[in-house]
């Protein structure tokens, strides 16, 4: 039973590793396929193809900075998004979206407010600094570089 048992945990690994490595491949072959797009029907399209390196990194920093402050007061639901690994936080309509009308969004980092420690008055001033932790990372991406 114990061999069984053993037998269908590595089943379970292998297939979530064909899922994320699928995931990556689909999200890689949809970013190629709209640069490609951009470039052919836009005037512009090398400079969309130099920017999106920037929004990219802009992305990921805005995600985990909230990510960051939430983990900081005490709340581990968003722990794994504490990365600056692009794949971690694109929502693929929302980059499509911001690719062809400048209006995207990525994967909304999950946070629950009831994880914070403090008093309930301090859990809604946790709750703006975790909200207002992703466009100060924006300004302070956007100052550095």
């Amino acid at each position: 039973m114990e061999n069984n048992n053993q037998y269908r945990n590595n089943i379970n690994r292998n297939n979530n590793r064909k899922y994320n490595s699928y995931e990556n491949t689909r999200i890689l072959i949809t970013i190629a396929t709209i640069i490609m797009l951009l470039i052919i029907f836009k005037k512009d399209g090398m400079s969309m193809l130099y920017s999106i390196p920037a929004l990219l990194i802009a992305l990921s920093v805005h995600e985990a900075a909230h990510a960051f402050v939430a983990n900081k007061y005490g709340d581990n639901t968003s722990k794994g998004r504490i990365s600056l690994n692009p794949f971690k936080h694109i929502d693929m309509l929302g980059l499509l979206s911001l690719l062809t009308i400048g209006v995207g969004w990525g994967k909304p980092v999950s946070i629950d407010p009831r994880n914070f420690s403090g008093s309930k008055k301090r859990m809604d001033q946790i709750e703006a600094k975790v909200a207002f932790a992703g466009p100060l990372s924006n300004i302070l991406t956007a100052l550095i570089f």
